[in-house]
């Protein structure tokens, strides 16, 4: 289950980084792969690598993403055997509905 819920993770934040990035999005997570600009003033004697470094980067490290999180959907986990007292304390929590709630909208602020 971990291995499937950080490779859908892993795709998410890949997938949201190339839109953010074609949609002009400024958002801190997601902008830091394509924030490897050549600081150069004067760019057009530049090298192609020069120019383009930005965004060849920003794919390769998207790619690598998509693919870990790929893989990690792929890789087979062995079923994972809870101590019954904690499927009670998960049973309870789940049960009162303000806890429970609460937990995921500091999830999806997050």
């Amino acid at each position: 289950m971990l291995f499937r819920l950080t490779g859908i993770l892993l795709i998410v934040i890949s997938v949201g980084a190339v839109i953010a990035y074609h949609a002009e999005l400024a958002l801190p997570t997601l902008d830091w792969f394509f924030s490897f600009e050549a600081k150069e003033k004067a760019l057009e004697s530049a090298s192609w690598w020069k120019k383009n470094q930005a965004n060849i980067i920003g794919y390769i490290l998207c790619a690598l993403i998509m693919a870990v999180g790929v893989l990690s959907l792929g890789a087979k986990s062995g079923k994972m055997n809870w101590n019954p007292q904690t499927v009670r304390k998960l049973k309870r929590f789940k049960s009162t509905t303000r806890g429970y709630v609460s937990l995921w909208i500091l999830a999806g602020l997050l």
